[in-house]
């Protein structure tokens, strides 16, 4: 059996071969790039819809955010309108409340401290939690108010953690709002002074659980 050898072929074989190898390898070479290409564009493609499907996220949940920030300082705006407008304190007038002696709050002639009628008709009407606090030195303490601790119980008598935020704003004459863990519930809380002529002795709050 003879084999068949390039230099035993005519030049016109040997052209057909060589040409038929270079388009071999042409055509592999171009498979592989517009292999490449593709993947490339798959790739980017889904890169550019994960960002797409991010960024809707991100805008859902701004809205979301701002949606839900609304209607906390619509509730806010609602809770003051539960009180007397002129606040003012008494540090010569103590009131035992828990374990701490504190200042008395009033809110024109009405003493807020122990005082739960509107926080509790508040929370009736809304299903929002209200904080009224009182400025005692460098501390803020709940007089009265429908937040309730872990075993249930009303939180009165407690105090603003002072290693939080909101702590760290209020007490430097701002107003606080986002969110706040209180009693191992996340609340989204703004945290207001009160309109007395001292503008840090009162705080109130209304949260709005976040969980």
């Amino acid at each position: 059996m003879k084999r068949l050898s390039l230099s035993a072929m005519s030049l016109g074989i040997k052209l057909s071969v060589l040409t038929s190898f270079s388009v071999a390898i042409v055509l592999f070479a171009l498979t592989l790039t517009l292999s490449h290409n593709a993947a490339r564009q798959l790739e980017q493609l889904a890169v550019d819809d994960m960002q797409n499907q991010v960024l809707g996220i991100n805008e859902m949940a701004t809205m979301f955010n701002a949606t839900l920030s609304e209607e906390v300082a619509n509730y806010t705006r609602l809770f003051q309108s539960f009180l007397p407008k002129r606040f003012s304190r008494d540090d010569s007038s103590r009131i035992q409340v828990g374990s701490f002696s504190t200042p008395t709050l009033r809110a024109g002639l009405k003493t807020l401290n122990l005082d739960q009628i509107a926080v509790d008709d508040f929370l009736d009407s809304t299903c929002a939690v209200s904080t009224i606090f009182v400025r005692d030195g460098e501390d803020y303490i709940r007089i009265a108010t429908s937040l309730k601790k872990e075993d249930g119980s009303c939180a009165v008598s407690t105090q603003l953690d002072r290693s939080s935020a909101a702590w760290r704003s209020v007490n430097k004459g701002e107003v606080y709002r986002g969110l706040a863990t209180l009693f191992g519930h996340r609340y989204i809380n703004p945290i207001l002074a009160g309109a007395g002529r001292q503008r840090r002795s009162d705080r109130h709050s209304v949260c709005w659980r976040a969980d």
